[in-house]
């Protein structure tokens, strides 16, 4: 028996077919059926008594799907395995079962006041927890708003940008949202482009002295210098300006030592939206990145149609 989400061709069955081997199998006349991960798909088999896994193990929603296939009476469910990691992992199936079934009786010993008051609890404790946790943000936020650094190059110190200039993409991604920082910095085209989310990895970003200081990425059709934070020193300006640089520093420690950085905004992106196109050298730059843009994506759509291809390969070599 095989899957219904397959077509015939490959080596799938339709639910009518499937339906004439249950009956087939209840009735006695097939002693013996051989599924695919079907199993795991509710199949209502009545007159079944063993399950015999052969060395295919999944999580244990899994496992109790496939030994919930036997509905006969004093039926078992039983593992070959051919190695020790499909046996250990069903050893701790077993385990996160039995945990799950001491949760369902503790849970059903409770009362419905009881369970209401537990509910209620947790509702409050985790509410108290966020709200501490907002205001703590908000604490550290308040203290930084005040300061304002220059961001440096580490080699010759001329200052790329400012912290108020600074903004974050979905948190991992640091861009400068100056467009005058195109004229003080340059851009070395790499041999291929990546892509991780939205963002998309283009080029290297250096100063005019030669130092990385980070990457161009594109994001929403829009080139934005992004910082490496290994590779700026910070100066402090302002009443707090000590004159001394503050060198390798991450992210996560400047936003909680240092200054702050807004998530970036629908006016930041049209901001540099033509930032780069500041000349003829810079309009060609633009129009390359633009390409590997495209490039970046096509790669993407390759990867994800390969993979399904594979995901097709390998159902049709399981069942």
């Amino acid at each position: 028996m095989t899957s219904s989400n397959q077509s015939a061709l490959m080596g799938g069955q339709s639910s009518s077919v499937q339906e004439d081997m249950r009956i087939l199998f209840d009735r006695g006349d097939i002693k013996i059926l051989v599924v695919t991960s079907v199993a795991e798909e509710g199949i209502d088999i009545k007159q079944c008594n063993l399950i015999i896994k052969y060395n295919n193990v999944g999580s244990e929603r899994t496992m109790i799907q496939r030994r919930g296939r036997a509905r006969d009476k004093n039926s078992k469910a039983i593992l070959l395995a051919l190695d020790s990691g499909v046996e250990q992992q069903e050893f701790e199936n077993f385990k996160k079962e039995q945990m799950m079934q001491e949760c369902i009786k503790d849970l059903q010993a409770q009362t419905d006041d009881a369970m209401r008051k537990m509910i209620s609890d947790t509702t409050e404790r985790l509410k108290r927890q966020m709200e501490e946790r907002k205001a703590q943000e908000q604490d550290l936020r308040n203290r930084l708003k005040e300061r304002k650094y220059e961001l440096k190059c580490r080699v010759c110190s001329s200052v790329i940008s400012k912290s108020m200039e600074v903004r974050r993409i979905a948190e991992s991604s640091y861009v400068c949202c100056d467009k005058t920082v195109w004229k003080r910095t340059e851009i070395i085209l790499t041999k291929r482009p990546t892509k991780l989310n939205h963002v998309i990895n283009c080029a290297e970003w250096v100063c005019k002295c030669g130092q990385a200081l980070g990457t161009v990425l594109r994001y929403s059709n829009v080139t934005f210098p992004a910082f490496r934070a290994q590779c700026i020193n910070l100066k402090c300006i302002g009443d707090d300006d000590s004159g001394e640089e503050i060198r390798n520093v991450k992210w996560g420690d400047i936003q909680k030592q240092h200054f702050n950085v807004d998530p970036i905004t629908i006016q930041d992106i049209k901001n540099m939206a033509n930032a780069l196109k500041y000349d003829d050298k810079s309009r060609e730059i633009e129009t390359n990145l633009e390409a590997r843009e495209t490039m970046a994506n096509q790669i993407e759509i390759d990867k994800y149609k390969e993979r399904s291809r594979r995901q097709k390969e390998h159902i049709t070599l399981e069942e």
